[in-house]
């Protein structure tokens, strides 16, 4: 479920846009870029926020450094990688806001291949369950969400029509979740 933590890509010169005491309302009147056919975008427009689609992953920063978007969501995983892609161009991770939905990553295999797809679910949960896949995540990406300083930021809520009901959200092993954020 990390992917569902989204910081925003700004230009530098625009972080007064997105200061603290910013409304719901008046976030939602901002503009986002997001690629026109991503889950994302749809997500964030039902949940009423005003979003560009584009054509392509480059069109998503040839925008926002014109100024023709105010800002362009990207996951916890990808948001500072990406900044550095741009660092010339004066974008930057936004400073104060974090939104959320409930999303999550599958490994789809042949239907027919019942036996691989035993193995991988067993395997999984084999990693959850004895603390080698909390020390795999905290190796790949603690160092970034600490960078990103999450519990200082604030949490926008966002609903997601899109999760399949059998999504299990109840199984707290399986979700990264970031309880000290403010809201």
């Amino acid at each position: 479920g990390l992917s569902g933590y989204r910081l925003l890509l700004i230009r530098k010169s625009a972080q007064h846009k997105f200061h603290r005491e910013l409304s719901l309302p008046q976030l939602k009147r901002l503009l986002y870029a997001q690629g026109h056919d991503w889950v994302d975008t749809s997500i964030m427009r039902r949940n009423g926020f005003a979003v560009l689609g584009a054509s392509n992953y480059e069109a998503l920063f040839s925008m926002l450094e014109k100024g023709r978007v105010d800002a362009v969501p990207r996951n916890a995983a990808e948001v500072i990688p990406e900044s550095l892609l741009f660092t010339e161009k004066d974008i930057v991770v936004e400073e104060n806001w974090v939104f959320y939905y409930p999303t999550a990553s599958y490994f789809f295999v042949n239907k027919s291949n019942t036996e691989l797809a035993t193995d991988l679910r067993q395997g999984l949960q084999q990693l959850i369950d004895d603390g080698r896949f909390e020390t795999l995540f905290q190796t790949t990406f603690g160092a970034q969400l600490r960078q990103l300083e999450l519990d200082k930021r604030k949490l926008i809520m966002l609903e997601n029509p899109f999760l399949p009901p059998e999504t299990p959200l109840q199984n707290k092993k399986l979700w990264y979740y970031q309880p000290s954020i403010s809201q």
